[in-house]
């Protein structure tokens, strides 16, 4: 019988664009190098994920793993709570970016809706399990920015959401990273249970 080689590589392409960023540092603790690329970020900082990936012998390809994790019950699995802050497009439409709690206690002390967002014509009663809406109380500390933390926003697939495994798995080992990542999860209009309030519904193709 064949040897198969299970091992998923990382392609990418020969020349990776530079990182610009504002701080230059030598590159610890998420601050980047003027000469760092993306492929050098994957290498140094997400060993886990270096190439080549050793695949699980059953699950060598692609459609097998996709398989497997849309059969499967996955919900206890890579426990990450979330507060979501609804935002509005231009063009009327909404997103919900879910931004990672550090703890389940800090999920359980702001369970409680504002009004304002109850008043909102895209407020959603059942959000997917372990998110709920942001606190008006607590924006500043969730929203604010500090650039000596780098921050990951992940995308989900079609007809996803922040609640997917697959993102949940990420974003639980970014948070337990020694780097100390800032992580959010960016829902598009109609998915991972927001409200669909235009007429134009989500798309990969259309980045407007």
């Amino acid at each position: 019988m064949p040897k198969v080689d299970n091992r998923v590589h990382l392609h990418h392409g020969a020349s990776s664009v530079a990182i610009r960023g504002k701080s230059m540092s030598n590159g610890t603790n998420g601050t980047i190098k003027r000469t760092k690329t993306l492929v050098d970020l994957m290498r140094e900082e997400w060993r886990p994920y270096e190439s080549p990936f050793p695949a699980h012998p059953l699950l060598h390809t692609g459609n097998l793993q996709s398989i497997y994790a849309g059969v499967s019950n996955f919900n206890d699995v890579d426990r990450v709570f979330y507060a979501r802050k609804l935002l509005t497009m231009e063009d009327g439409g909404t997103v919900g970016l879910d931004i990672v709690l550090e703890s389940e206690a800090q999920f359980r002390k702001g369970r409680k809706v504002d009004e304002a967002i109850l008043r909102r014509p895209d407020y959603v009663k059942n959000l997917p399990p372990r998110i709920r809406y942001m606190q008006v109380n607590e924006e500043n500390e969730l929203l604010r920015s500090d650039d000596n933390r780098p921050m990951l926003i992940t995308l989900h697939g079609l007809s996803g959401g922040s609640h997917e495994s697959y993102l949940r798995a990420v974003l639980n080992h970014m948070r337990k990273s020694k780097i100390d990542w800032a992580c959010a999860s960016l829902n598009a209009r109609g998915c991972g249970r927001t409200n669909v309030t235009t007429k134009q519904l989500f798309c990969a193709n259309w980045t407007g």
